[in-house]
């Protein structure tokens, strides 16, 4: 009696194309969000260095860090999972 969703055989549902459709988006998109998180970090972090001013040679580190892991997160997706996994625990923890 098969209905044709046999996952243990090997062979493939009817389903399957449309699951993976969604993961091919979902995961492609990621790396799109984390790097826009950064992008609104680094303004963020801008605004405070200009506002508060208290460690002026730190300045340059203190933007670039955020859009470099921007960058690498935009051009690797293991690099924005992970990233975006450390965002979700920060601010459950936060």
């Amino acid at each position: 009696m098969s209905d044709g969703h046999e996952h243990g055989s090997g062979h493939t549902c009817k389903t399957d194309p449309w699951y993976q459709r969604i993961l091919d988006y979902i995961s492609g998109q990621i790396s799109k969000f984390v790097a826009f998180l950064f992008l609104i970090l680094m303004i963020g972090i801008a605004i405070g260095f200009y506002v508060v001013g208290r460690a002026p040679s730190f300045g340059p580190l203190i933007i670039l860090i955020p859009a470099i892991a921007g960058l690498a997160s935009y051009y690797n997706r293991d690099i924005a999972t992970i990233l975006f996994g450390l965002f979700l625990i920060f601010f459950i923890f936060l």
